[in-house]
């Protein structure tokens, strides 16, 4: 199996903390039982890892795009992106960017927002009907699709994240009928979610839920898990759970989350520290060896894994727009079990007690 692993660095930024609002009441209801999933099987997928470069397979495709590029981000404040895109677009690639309607309001997200437009780039602010779209995914020429958890910021040098690069046809395609879905949600503040034909796809507000309890529930022998926001009871009962059945589980979460609650994940991490499973908090301050955890990943029995922008939390999984993927790859896995180890051993146990500060924990 060939696998092309491009490492990068790239972060969300101080201002990507999700709160959590009440389900809009025309919202589809999330799933509350295992959803069916099938692994996508790329021989060519790509693996992004970050920190470690910058943005540059983001920065490629859109320098190589010919003819179309349907970006959709929660943060976008970088501008080697911002000028790729312009450079893009008056080469005569059509350009479509959807930025998330709230995080337009912080200055650098308005800078970027304010660079594209001024220079005829067509940008809309995604609906409110989604309580945030926190999706990072890209298109190009309707034949390359991005799906990560990587925002296109910044502070790129001490935030892990991990995203894939694929070609698979139905993957491709999907992603692109969600973003026009989504183009016409941001026009017309609709909230629109097509079917898709992939089975891999890990979709919100509509199946991301259900699939992740799903993989959870089909590990056999081991389950490494990296998140940002870990606090759904679902997912935390499927994780438990596998513990139960005698997998080896194995989680890491910040100690200092970016929510208003900096501590936020501290009573699940201490519910599964209870229940068996080795959970670890990656403690404050964020530096190259002590990344900040914005990687939202489960990695089953060494090779099938989730990555994407979706959230172990009920705003992510039944309130935003959320895009993810289960692939099958035992080289993909290889590469992010690396990656886990590394953070397992900077990471730390977290407190029996609630501390004062989250900066206290590892301390």
């Amino acid at each position: 199996m060939k696998l092309a692993v491009a490492l990068l660095v790239a972060a969300c930024g101080s201002a990507a903390a999700q709160p959590q609002p009440p389900l809009s009441p025309t919202a589809p209801a999330p799933p509350t039982a295992p959803t069916a999933f099938t692994p996508l099987a790329d021989p060519d997928l790509q693996l992004i890892a970050t920190p470690a470069a910058d943005h540059a397979p983001f920065v490629q495709a859109i320098d190589a795009a010919a003819t179309s590029i349907d970006l959709a981000m929660f943060h976008l404040t970088d501008k080697q992106v911002v000028d790729a895109l312009q450079r893009a677009a008056t080469r005569g690639v059509a350009v479509r960017v959807i930025i998330d309607h709230d995080s337009v309001k912080a200055k650098a997200n308005q800078r970027a927002y304010d660079s594209l437009r001024t220079r005829g780039v067509p940008i809309r602010r995604s609906s409110k009907q989604f309580s945030i779209t926190h999706e990072k995914a890209m298109v190009v020429d309707g034949k390359i699709a991005f799906v990560t958890a990587i925002n296109l910021t910044n502070d790129v040098d001490k935030t892990r994240d991990l995203g894939v690069i694929t070609r698979a046809p139905d993957v491709v395609s999907d992603v692109a009928a969600l973003f026009e879905a989504d183009w016409t949600n941001a026009d017309g503040q609709g909230h629109v979610t097509p079917a898709q034909r992939a089975a891999s796809l890990v979709v919100s507000p509509t199946s991301s839920r259900g699939k992740l309890v799903a993989l959870l529930g089909s590990a056999q022998k081991t389950v490494d898990l990296t998140v940002e926001n870990l606090g759904d009871p679902a997912i935390v009962d499927a994780i438990v759970a596998a513990a139960k059945r005698g997998a080896t589980v194995r989680a890491i979460v910040p100690a200092c989350d970016k929510n208003p609650d900096e501590l936020y994940n501290l009573p699940a991490a201490q519910q599964l520290a209870t229940a068996g499973v080795a959970v670890r908090m990656m403690p404050a301050p964020e530096a190259a060896d002590t990344p900040y955890m914005h990687s939202k990943m489960i990695l089953v029995d060494g090779h099938v894994a989730y990555i994407g922008s979706v959230n172990f939390s009920g705003n992510s999984l039944a309130h935003a727009r959320e895009l993810g993927v289960i692939v099958d790859s035992a080289v993909a896995g290889g590469q992010i079990r690396a990656t886990f180890e590394a953070d397992f051993g900077h990471a730390v146990a977290p407190p029996t007690a609630r501390p004062a500060s989250c900066r206290a924990i590892g301390h």
